[in-house]
């Protein structure tokens, strides 16, 4: 399936399933890890199936550098990466690209994505990972109440309460604050009930 809305800025979507298919891990998964975007050269594309997403993670040699840094932050949260029930994660801009700070206008294209996959799987708890992912998520789903003032929060989307947490890009923070981010997310995971 194709979608070419930011082709002018070098990227683009082309792959075997739709944009709002791209998650992996089993669409089940109550926690959703949330990325700006798979890393790889602008404009490439992969051949994966939907299947093939769906197990993508269960095979640690899969596994992209980008996931060890959840390792630091909570084993529970890495250890669960993949498994039914468990971690599934997707980007926000659903294009490669090797850039960091992508153009807004991609970001803001690739927004409605993101919903439609929220809304048909609705994830219990989304972890966003960096600022860009945080704004847009804040944005798109707004908070109800503050759980940690500027960090977490409920949300109510397609009538079922979401907790998010936001994040500054995790590559870039050391082990102190990685450990802080995983308690904080142990604690929204248990307030909604997917941990014990």
């Amino acid at each position: 399936m194709a979608c070419y809305e930011c082709q002018q800025h070098g990227v683009w979507f082309d792959r075997p399933y739709d944009p709002i298919d791209f998650i992996e891990g089993y669409r089940n998964s109550p926690i959703w890890i949330i990325g700006l975007n798979p890393a790889g050269e602008a404009g490439s594309n992969d051949g994966r199936t939907i299947d093939q997403l769906i197990n993508w993670l269960q095979d640690p040699a899969n596994r992209h550098q980008y996931f060890g840094v959840f390792q630091s932050v909570s084993e529970q949260l890495f250890n669960e990466l993949g498994h039914d029930n468990g971690v599934a994660h997707t980007d926000l801009v659903k294009c490669y690209s090797r850039r960091w700070n992508l153009n807004q206008e991609v970001v803001n294209n690739c927004a409605h994505y993101l919903v439609q996959q929220l809304a048909a799987h609705q994830p219990r708890v989304l972890v966003c990972n960096g600022a860009d992912t945080s704004r847009l998520v804040q944005s798109q789903i707004q908070p109800v109440d503050w759980i940690h003032p500027f960090t977490s929060y409920r949300a109510v989307l397609g009538g079922q309460n979401i907790w998010v947490v936001l994040s500054g890009f995790l590559g870039q923070t050391d082990n102190w604050a990685k450990r802080r981010l995983g308690r904080e997310i142990t604690e929204i995971a248990q307030l909604a009930g997917v941990w014990q």
